[in-house]
């Protein structure tokens, strides 16, 4: 019996690694192009340039355990000492920054000594420690904290021009389907929801909250006339009248929003609770249908109006 299980166990595991895929990509295949601004970073500090793939992975994202091999050859137009690089997702749903490798990966050297006008290249194989959750992107930089002091300032922005060397992988189209009625649970995706005041010239115009839902889609993100049914039961901790929510895009696709509802204010929102009473559990669900495809990312744009004695809460999850 023990040698039994010990096959089982083994064909599990052969199985599961089975399934682990390659992605390769050429930098001149992001939406970037041939050539690549590398504009400061106030963030990093830094230089940096970022070579999307997510329009070649719509269809299949990276999961986990995939490798993904990344290969650059180009020019700079002025000397660097270095670049650096890291594969990260930068979509909402990743919290705007999640590198997709482990430590060992990360902040890696792609390139020294670079010469302006001579080509120099990168060729990267990574791992994943995490699926992608939205988007994909190279990041490629200098001027950063100990490899500046170790290798030198540049404090001047490059422009760097590639040539396509591998073709690369390409998962862009997504299986056509008929609009149909998408369930969430709200819940899967978020247990605490805070909310914020919104100002607007000193005032405080609502209060709300925003936040992703792309996980629980997957590969499948929401097309245009699909419904989708949002549902959540949990507490707040003061009276709320009226609890509206709406469906957005707030990714990099779609210059950082889109409405996927409508684009007028009165037509977008929709009335997820009424009459909330503090401390008391409520149920919330409404049905809302999508006017405009999903490109990277959906999230929640959620808010109530300001009344008498309101302010901002917490709304937590209730079983």
């Amino acid at each position: 019996m023990k040698k039994i299980l010990t096959a089982i166990s083994m064909i599990a595991v052969l199985a599961t690694a089975a399934v682990a895929e390659t992605f390769v990509f050429d930098v001149t295949a992001s939406s970037q192009g041939k050539k690549i601004a590398v504009p400061y970073n106030s963030y990093g500090p830094n230089y940096q340039a970022n070579a999307n793939f997510t329009p070649l992975v719509k269809g299949k994202k990276p999961k986990k355990g995939d490798t993904v091999e990344i290969y650059a050859k180009g020019t700079s137009d002025i000397d660097l000492p270095y670049i650096r690089v890291d594969l990260v997702d930068t979509s909402a749903a990743a919290n705007y920054w999640t590198v997709l490798t482990p430590d060992s990966q990360k902040e890696q050297l792609g390139v020294t000594g670079i010469k302006a006008g001579t080509p120099f290249e990168i060729h990267m194989t990574y791992t994943l420690d995490k699926d992608v959750k939205g988007a994909i992107e190279f990041i490629m930089a200098y001027d950063d904290g100990d490899r500046a002091a170790e290798f030198g300032k540049v404090n001047k922005a490059a422009t760097l021009t590639f040539e396509q060397v591998v073709k690369s992988s390409d998962f862009s189209k997504v299986k056509t389907r008929k609009p149909k009625t998408i369930k969430v649970n709200v819940t899967d995706a978020i247990k605490l929801i805070e909310m914020t005041p919104a100002m607007d010239n000193g005032q405080i115009v609502w209060y709300q909250a925003i936040f992703s839902i792309t996980e629980l889609f997957k590969d499948d993100l929401p097309i245009k006339g699909d419904k989708i049914t949002l549902t959540y039961k949990g507490t707040a901790d003061i009276a709320i009248p009226e609890l509206k929510l709406t469906l957005v895009e707030n990714t990099a696709a779609v210059g950082w929003w889109r409405d996927l509802v409508a684009d007028d204010f009165d037509s977008k929102f929709y009335t997820w609770a009424k009459d909330i009473e503090p401390g008391k559990v409520f149920n919330a669900s409404v049905t809302i249908p999508i006017n405009v495809s999903v490109e990277e990312g959906i999230s929640i744009q959620m808010f109530y109006e300001p009344f008498e004695g309101s302010k901002g809460t917490f709304i937590k999850f209730a079983k």
